[in-house]
């Protein structure tokens, strides 16, 4: 939406008016979002779906509307073909979050390593390193000790016969945690 906006911002047009609409819907749903980072995953499931939810159908409801009433090549009816076309994927924000931004920057490294790992020895190889990425990636997301993390998980995962334990918010993997007081784990 934020493309369609004119780029004399002294002017007031309709499409400006329209643009800051689309907008503010984005931004109250970024901003209900930002409220609910402290809660619980299962609390925030349940405000997307009581709060989140009916703000996107309104949304939905207006980008239908609003699309009726613009010429379907400019600018203005691009945005809103483009939302109404991909609605069901938005709708997807109700199941986890509204951004992917975090785990856009999750791969970011890989993405900028891709081309020194362009000459792996073998694709087996290949492989093996976005497995390791991964699994240090997701340590650093889970706030654990990566060093510390991937050292248990080649001593101890040989030997176990439930994978749940070497889950990063698994209880017992608190000792790795890199935000846990040193005190408290010894």
């Amino acid at each position: 939406m934020i493309n369609i906006l004119p780029k004399d911002k002294a002017i007031e047009s309709d499409a400006t008016l329209v643009a800051n609409q689309g907008i503010n819907y984005c931004s109250q749903m970024f901003s209900l979002e930002r409220a609910w980072e402290d809660l619980s995953a299962e609390e925030r499931y349940e405000k997307r779906q009581s709060e989140l939810k009916p703000l996107l159908e309104k949304f939905s409801d207006w980008c239908s509307k609003k699309s009726i009433s613009v010429l379907p090549s400019g600018k203005q009816g691009t945005a809103f073909k483009y939302c109404m076309k991909h609605m069901d994927k938005f709708m997807n924000a109700l199941k986890d979050n509204l951004s992917n931004n975090r785990a856009e920057r999750a791969v970011k490294e890989i993405v900028m390593g891709r081309k020194n790992w362009l000459f792996s020895q073998s694709s087996t190889g290949a492989k093996s390193m976005a497995i390791i990425m991964s699994i240090l990636e997701t340590a650093k997301q889970n706030g654990l000790d990566q060093f510390k993390y991937i050292n248990y998980l080649l001593d101890k995962l040989p030997n176990e016969l439930s994978f749940s334990v070497w889950n990063p918010i698994h209880h017992g993997l608190r000792m790795f945690s890199s935000t846990v007081s040193k005190s408290l784990i010894n």
